[in-house]
């Protein structure tokens, strides 16, 4: 039925018939999350905005190890239950999620956001 009427409309007249449903989809837009680690047991996902983050975390022999990402979403599985970060944007913008993961699943969750945040997150 709307095969043979679009048919009979000359190719700017279907731009206008059809302009008002790009504009409903790209008003629908939203973001999509970042994917979580499918294998992610124990351990820590990082994901946001920020260009650039150092992260301080306590690996499972409760060292401390420092790793700073100039890209997002980051993850590390470290075997261990216990679980301790600290987390800071290094720039003037952006966002950082931090989520601690127990058994596959999260167990703590925090966020910053705007100049040069930090987060401390523990389980």
């Amino acid at each position: 039925m709307f095969g043979s009427l679009l048919s009979r409309v000359s190719p700017l007249g279907r731009l206008f018939l059809l302009a008002p449903l790009f504009v409903l989809l790209a008003s629908c837009y939203m973001p999509i999350a970042p994917p979580l680690p499918k294998d992610l047991k124990d351990g820590y996902f990082i994901s946001g905005t920020a260009t650039s983050v150092t992260v301080q975390y306590a690996d499972a022999q409760w060292n401390n190890q420092t790793v700073t990402l100039t890209s997002l979403p980051w993850s590390k599985d470290i075997g261990a239950s216990k679980l301790f970060a600290f987390v800071q944007n290094n720039t003037d913008s952006g966002a950082v999620k931090v989520e601690l993961y127990v058994g596959g699943k999260v167990v703590s969750s925090g966020a910053t956001s705007g100049p040069h945040g930090s987060l401390m997150i523990f389980n």
